[in-house]
């Protein structure tokens, strides 16, 4: 970062930045959870078969888990009540996903096609193998992926992957979702250092640079 009016530079962590906002999204999303009404939470995990041992070889490609996530939307329709995904990566170098879905009524399993009310379904994830959790102890569960910082190695990830998504059918819960991540990341605060002359070249307007440069304005 450098203040573009005395030219001063602050060098930060960039990989820590990005997994203490993704931690951030996740532990919220688990918090406003508790606000969701929906018939049932389920655990969704999906796999790539770079092997091709039950379809044809798979790896990761942009906007794999969005073409699921959009598929989810379009086949369940206002059954979709909420969902969060954090991505991660395994041992073997090959992507996988953890997803935190709220729902109401039927779920299909991601990777099997499959026959509802005398229709036939195409499978929604066609990419490897899925599982699925339907009885699990919490969202919470969910959270417990964001902690696997080697997992989390973002040097490592394809380019252009993304790590974790959010969302809420219900608007009133997607502004609360909104507002609570502006005021843990200062953002009454960004204006008063944007004013000040400081700006990120890469994280514009993201609120990341407040908590390193806190300090040198609180303290000069």
């Amino acid at each position: 970062m450098k203040n573009k009016v005395t030219g001063q530079k602050v060098y930060t962590d960039e990989i820590k930045k990005r997994l203490k906002k993704l931690r951030l999204n996740i532990f919220t999303f688990a918090e406003l959870g508790k606000l969701v009404k929906a018939d049932r939470l389920i655990l969704v995990g999906l796999s790539y078969d770079t092997l091709g041992t039950k379809v044809k070889a798979s790896n990761w490609k942009p906007g794999d888990i969005g073409e699921f996530t959009h598929g989810l939307k379009q086949r369940l329709g206002e059954r979709l009540v909420a969902y969060a995904w954090v991505a991660e990566l395994q041992n073997n170098g090959n992507m996988h996903y953890h997803l935190a879905i709220y729902v109401d009524d039927f779920f299909p399993y991601p990777d099997k096609s499959y026959q509802r009310n005398g229709r036939k379904y195409k499978r929604l994830w066609t990419h490897g193998a899925s599982s699925v959790d339907w009885t699990p102890k919490g969202v919470y569960y969910l959270c417990r992926y964001v902690g696997k910082e080697k997992q989390k190695d973002f040097t490592k990830f394809p380019k252009h992957a993304r790590s974790y998504a959010v969302w809420f059918k219900d608007r009133d819960l997607q502004t609360r979702f909104r507002e609570y991540l502006n005021l843990r990341m200062g953002s009454a605060k960004k204006e008063l250092y944007k004013a000040e002359g400081w700006q990120d070249w890469e994280y514009l307007g993201s609120g990341y640079k407040l908590e390193y440069l806190q300090t040198i304005f609180e303290n000069r």
